[in-house]
C-alpha cells in the first residue's frame, strides 16, 4: 500500500546519499545509535562523493512518480530540499535491531538542511502525514505503510532532531535512539560485543558494516542436508568493508568463524554460485566481470571476500543500477486525494 510514497523518500535519500560531499567528518552518529545492534553500517560520505564518477551519477533524466516529475534535475532537487549535497550532506549510520524475522532500523543521517523546506517537500508530495510528540519532540508519521503477508504495515518515522540530524527508521528504534542521545540509554559502542568487535574493523573506509554476533538462529540456518550442507555453529562475527584506492573499489568481508573444514564448505559454495553466474556470459557481461573480480579463501579463522572492482565496471554497474531504480519509481501510479485521506485516517489510530 502506497509504494510510490516509500519509493519517494528512498530517492530522496539515495540523492542525497549517493551524490554528496562535504567538508567536514562526523564522528557523532555511531554513537547515536541505540545499543545491541545486530548490524551496523557506517557511510563516509566525503569519500564517496570524492569518487571519480560522481559528476556522472549527478547527472541524470528527472525523477518521476507516474507522470509527476519529483525533481526536474540536481539543481531542481537542491531547490526543493534545500540541501545542497556537495555543501551539507556529511555521514550516514545505520543500525539494525531484533530478530531475523521481525529486524527493526534506524539510521542517523548527519545532513545539513533547512526544516522548513524538507518538510515542505514531504508534506507537498503526500509523504508526511501523522506526528506525535515525544518529550519536545515531533516524530514525523511518514504515510510509507507496506502491506506484508501476515497483513500488518511497516511504517517509518523520522525526527528533525538539530540542525544538522535527522534520525529516521522504525519507531521504537528511533525512540531508542532519542533516548540515548537524551543520555537516558547507552548507546551501540557501549556494548560488550561492539567493543570487543570494532576494532577490528576498517573504520577508515569509505563504508564499513559490522554483525557483532551471529545470532542464534542464524547459526542454525544451512545445518544438516541439502545443497545447504553448511555448519556456522560457530560462526562468531561478520566484518568488512569497502574503500576506493584510487583506481579500484576494494572490499573485504570476512566471517570470523573457528571451523577449518566448515569455512573450506563455505567457501566452496560460494564458488559453485560463482560458477553458476558466470554461465549469464554474453547476456550479462558486467554480471560476469563483476563475478570475475570477487575471490574467496578459508582458513582456520574464517572464510574471506575479496573484490577488486575497476573504474568502467562500477560505472557500467552504477548506470545500470540507476536505471532501473528510476524506471520502477516511474512505473508507479501518482499519489492521489483519495489514498492520502485514507492514509490520514489510519495515522490517526496508530
Amino acid at each position: 500500500m502506497n509504494r510510490q510514497k516509500w519509493l519517494v523518500l528512498a530517492v530522496t535519500l539515495l540523492l542525497v546519499m549517493g551524490l554528496s560531499s562535504c567538508k567536514k567528518k562526523s564522528a557523532t552518529g555511531i554513537t547515536m545509535l541505540p545499543n545491541n545492534p545486530q548490524l551496523l553500517v557506517s557511510i563516509d560520505l566525503q569519500k564517496v562523493t570524492a569518487l571519480p564518477w560522481y559528476d556522472k551519477m549527478v547527472q541524470g533524466d528527472p525523477v518521476k512518480i507516474g507522470d509527476k516529475v519529483l525533481f526536474t534535475d540536481y539543481q531542481d532537487f537542491i531547490k526543493k530540499t534545500g540541501i545542497d549535497p556537495k555543501k551539507d550532506a556529511y555521514s550516514l549510520n545505520l543500525g539494525v535491531y531484533g530478530d531475523l524475522n521481525s529486524p527493526g532500523m534506524v539510521g542517523i543521517f548527519h545532513v545539513r538542511y533547512r526544516r522548513d523546506k524538507l518538510l515542505e517537500l514531504l508534506t507537498a508530495n503526500g509523504i508526511a502525514y501523522g506526528e506525535e510528540k515525544y518529550g519536545s519532540r515531533t516524530i514525523y508519521d511518514v504515510d510509507s505503510a507496506k502491506t506484508v503477508a501476515d497483513g500488518k504495515k511497516e511504517k517509518l518515522y523520522f525526527v528533525f532532531q538539530s540542525p544538522e540530524i535527522i534520525v529516521f527508521g522504525m519507531r521504537d528504534q528511533v525512540v531508542r535512539a532519542l533516548d540515548v542521545i537524551d543520555n537516558k540509554a547507552v548507546n551501540a559502542l557501549q556494548g560488550d560485543r561492539v567493543k570487543l568487535m570494532l576494532p577490528t574493523v576498517n573504520q577508515k573506509a569509505m563504508a564499513w558494516l559490522l554483525v557483532p554476533e551471529i545470532p542464534a538462529e542464524a547459526k542454525k540456518q544451512g545445518a544438516a542436508g541439502g545443497m545447504m550442507d553448511v555448519d556456522f555453529s560457530k560462526a562468531e562475527a561478520v566484518l568488512g568493508y569497502v574503500d576506493f584506492n584510487g583506481e579500484v573499489v576494494k572490499g573485504e568481508f570476512k566471517l570470523l568463524s573457528k571451523d577449518q573444514a566448515g569455512n573450506e564448505k563455505i567457501a566452496s559454495l560460494i564458488n559453485m554460485f560463482k560458477g553458476f553466474g558466470a554461465m549469464a556470459g554474453d547476456k550479462e557481461p558486467e554480471l560476469v566481470q563483476l563475478i570475475n573480480a570477487i575471490t574467496v579463501t578459508a582458513s582456520a579463522d574464517g572464510v574471506i571476500l575479496n573484490v577488486s572492482l575497476p573504474q568502467d565496471l562500477i560505472e557500467k554497474l552504477a548506470a545500470k543500477a540507476k536505471k532501473k531504480v528510476m524506471e520502477k519509481v516511474a512505473a508507479e501510479p501518482a499519489v492521489t486525494e483519495p489514498v492520502a485521506e485514507e492514509s490520514s485516517e489510519e495515522n490517526t489510530e496508530d
